[in-house]
């Protein structure tokens, strides 16, 4: 999160690129709205994944797919910011 911040600073993104932040809801409540802040700071949708753990790539890829896709499906909830 920290190099993507970094990397926005010296690059931004296209005008109206799409942006989604997922979080997997097994890092817990405070690693949950860390993800949503940073969501916040780059004006990106949220999307909590459940169930998943720190590698929801692997755990969810579909979850990945969907977010890629611009869809929402079972098992990724929250609200878009």
């Amino acid at each position: 999160a920290a190099e993507l911040l970094a990397l926005r600073e010296r690059y931004e993104l296209p005008s109206g690129a799409p942006v989604t932040v997922l979080a997997a809801t097994a890092g817990g409540r405070r690693w949950t709205a860390r993800q949503r802040m940073l969501a916040l700071e780059l004006g990106a949708r949220f999307r909590e994944v459940t169930p998943a753990g720190h590698l929801l790539m692997l755990d969810r890829p579909d979850a990945v797919a969907r977010a890629v896709l611009g869809e929402d499906g079972p098992g990724a909830s929250g609200e878009g910011l």
